[in-house]
């Protein structure tokens, strides 16, 4: 399956496609898709050949299916390479809810009892353990400690992109913990079937009472009114 555009290969390494040049996690249709992925689908920030922090949070990934993670590790990835549109797509221009709070409205999150429903608090801590492995994980790939081994390689990678380093705010916005449950959040409430995220869905994809339906398939967006 080819990495940027999720087409089904018909057999194995077909004619034209092309394997990341720097690790053997991705492979693609052919050179345009590998161009593509560079700012999305396989940001070199998250290519494993390019940053070794980042494998442990890729195996994280694809080992739980999560989805959510890799979309946000996406989203930070982005930032962290100096694109300037990212914090006004994401922060401002998409609807959003801290993981936490949505999954506590979830059915095992709670037990019937003489007195109603009661909170399992070891669920809680067994989802917070998760989210906090997770976070931590994103931080070692895209926020590397001075004291890590991959911390000089990490920055002659970023430093390509931004002009100057991020603040002390712009780190804490973009890896807290707290900002973390609110980006798996986003994610978890935008997110395609098809993994993608897109600021212009995610303005219409939201209401109480919905009356538009958008299908995505690989050519086009379909909106079906449901007025």
């Amino acid at each position: 399956m080819c990495s940027q555009c999720f087409t089904a290969f018909p057999q194995r390494n077909p004619p034209l496609s092309v394997s990341c040049p720097h690790c053997d996690m991705a492979h693609f249709c052919n050179r345009l898709c590998l161009s593509k992925a560079q700012s999305s689908a396989h940001h070199p920030l998250l290519c494993p050949g390019q940053n070794k922090g980042a494998l442990e949070l890729l195996k994280y990934i694809h080992r739980n299916a999560a989805r959510h993670l890799d979309a946000t590790a996406k989203i930070v990835a982005k930032w962290r390479a100096g694109d300037a549109n990212v914090y006004q797509r994401v922060w401002e221009g998409m609807a959003r809810v801290s993981l936490e709070k949505k999954e506590m409205e979830r059915k095992e999150w709670y037990v019937t009892g003489a007195t109603g429903l009661t909170f399992r608090e070891f669920v809680g801590e067994q989802r917070r353990k998760e989210w906090r492995t997770a976070h931590q994980l994103l931080i070692n790939a895209l926020n590397p400690p001075t004291t890590s081994p991959n911390y000089k390689s990490f920055q002659k990678l970023v430093t390509k992109g931004r002009k100057s380093p991020p603040s002390e705010e712009e780190l804490d916005r973009w890896f807290s913990f707290n900002n973390f449950l609110e980006l798996l959040g986003l994610a978890s409430i935008n997110q395609e079937d098809s993994g993608g995220l897109y600021a212009l869905h995610a303005h219409i994809n939201h209401s109480c009472e919905p009356n538009l339906m958008v299908r995505t398939d690989s050519i086009c967006v379909q909106l079906t009114s449901g007025a």
